[in-house]
């Protein structure tokens, strides 16, 4: 995945030195691109903190 971003991010540099001949980069799209599921969440992520004070004085 790495690789990936590194070799997308220096097209530009392969471009102006014009050697994009020697360079294949594949992107993915919508039609070639895995399905994601969609997991529901019943919580909608919501988080919960709790925590408790006290205080005396003798």
């Amino acid at each position: 995945m790495m690789l990936k971003n590194i070799k997308l991010g220096l097209v530009r540099f392969w471009i102006a030195k014009g050697t994009t001949t020697e360079v294949t980069v594949n992107v993915p799209t919508p039609e070639n691109e895995e399905e994601k599921i969609e997991e529901k969440d019943p919580w909608n992520y919501w988080v919960f903190r709790v925590g408790a004070n006290g205080f005396f004085n003798g």
